[in-house]
């Protein structure tokens, strides 16, 4: 997740505060604590403690990992199942619909999970390296694309294009701290041994990175 993007999505909460909105939410492909807290600790300051105002928070995720509530999979049906029993009045998505085999499926599970009344907060990138985790079929949707997708089943409420800086400075609080990592890198054993590795981190350097944001309500 973008910082930016962390950022919008905190506004999106606030706004789903702001309108009333409370109760359970489900936080599918939460990743896991080492993840958030290592990685991304913004994660937690700008989406989790937001989204604890509005209620419980119950993170879901394939991975059997600290951090992780429920261990299911939101594209397998008898566990669509369970997660839709719980009716939660958010779902938050993030940075998952370029990671599983077909994104047009994830969308019908989606609408099968959020049920009516109750909102949908959708992001990922638009621009973005290629990133498999465990793989990435290159879902960067246009606006015209994620519209089509979600079809008449939601109301789209919000839908916008937020940049984040450059893929190596997205997803960090402090520029320079990404900028000094690059240079402590930037030796001769490094130059000769790993350059391929270097290049890539100088590319990251210089392409922009994005991400779509979209808050929906399910009609």
């Amino acid at each position: 997740m973008l910082l930016n993007e962390s950022i919008w999505i905190k506004n999106a909460i606030e706004y789903l505060e702001q309108n009333g909105v409370t109760g359970l939410t489900l936080n599918i492909g939460s990743s896991t604590s080492e993840f958030i807290i290592r990685q991304q600790p913004y994660i937690a300051s700008n989406v989790l403690q937001k989204l604890s105002k509005l209620g419980s928070v119950v993170n879901v995720d394939i991975k059997n990992e600290p951090g992780v509530d429920l261990v299911l999979d939101f594209l397998h049906p008898s566990d669509l199942e369970q997660l839709i029993a719980l009716n939660a009045n958010v779902t938050l998505v993030s940075n998952l619909l370029e990671h599983i085999p077909d994104p047009k499926a994830g969308i019908l599970s989606l609408s099968k999970l959020v049920q009516k009344g109750n909102y949908l907060i959708l992001t990922g990138p638009k621009h973005y390296p290629y990133h498999p985790d465990p793989i990435d079929n290159r879902f960067r949707p246009g606006r015209r694309k994620i519209t089509k997708l979600l079809g008449k089943e939601f109301e789209i409420i919000k839908l916008e294009y937020v940049k984040g800086g450059t893929v190596l400075t997205a997803t960090v609080e402090d520029n320079s701290l990404a900028y000094n990592w690059l240079l402590s890198q930037l030796t001769l054993r490094n130059l000769l041994k790993i350059r391929f590795s270097l290049l890539k981190h100088v590319r990251n350097l210089i392409t922009p990175a994005s991400a779509f944001c979209l808050l929906a309500k399910k009609l």
